[in-house]
């Protein structure tokens, strides 16, 4: 009898410790992208989808976080003008390639925080069409309130580097290459929490 009633003692401790060691964080962002033509300069919006991060194992100093993936829809980046939108579509491939996606590996959340704050970068892989280049985005506006993060990361695009041919109009008018990316991220989630 005390047998059993140890191995469900112990059954109900470790599945205490999966549900406590369970926690996530779930993220949204905002979008804004500029750059350069030969005509004048462009400007526009998209949003990311909502995303999760699903903790691997502890908590605290000791927590450690899946892989993350955090993807744009092409078909919801908007320039304020159809006709450019429709060749911005068509440079990314839209029906083949319909998200942009950024791969974050492994961290700490609490860790993040500690790096975000004293070197105000954070390295990600972008993956554009079938092509992947690493990034390293320069952090702005860092604020932790709570179990919430917010933060801006800035980074230029060389749309040659993914293998994408700037669109243009009738030979003239083209794209400039570089394009200004500036994302506002919202992390949300207990791991946030300073211990």
């Amino acid at each position: 009898m005390f047998r059993i009633i140890g191995m469900l003692l112990t059954f109900l401790l470790a599945l205490s410790v999966v549900v406590t060691g369970a926690a996530e964080l779930n993220g949204s962002c905002q979008i804004r992208f500029s750059g350069d033509s030969t005509l004048h300069g462009f400007s526009g919006v998209a949003s990311c989808e909502p995303f999760t991060f699903k903790n691997l194992k502890g908590q605290g100093e000791e927590s450690l976080f899946e892989k993350g993936r955090v993807k744009v829809a092409v078909v919801r980046m908007d320039t304020d003008n159809d006709s450019r939108d429709s060749k911005m579509f068509k440079m990314f491939d839209a029906g083949n390639f319909p998200f942009i996606s950024g791969h974050f590996p492994q961290f700490n959340p609490q860790q993040l925080i500690a790096r975000m704050q004293s070197d105000m970068h954070l390295p990600f892989e972008l993956t554009i069409r079938d092509i992947s280049n690493s990034v390293d985005a320069t952090l702005k506006d860092i604020n932790l309130n709570g179990d919430q993060l917010t933060f801006t990361a800035e980074f230029p695009v060389s749309l040659a580097s993914f293998g994408l041919e700037p669109p243009g109009v009738l030979g003239i008018i083209r794209v400039a290459d570089d394009v200004q990316v500036a994302v506002d991220v919202t992390l949300q989630g207990a791991a946030l929490t300073v211990q």
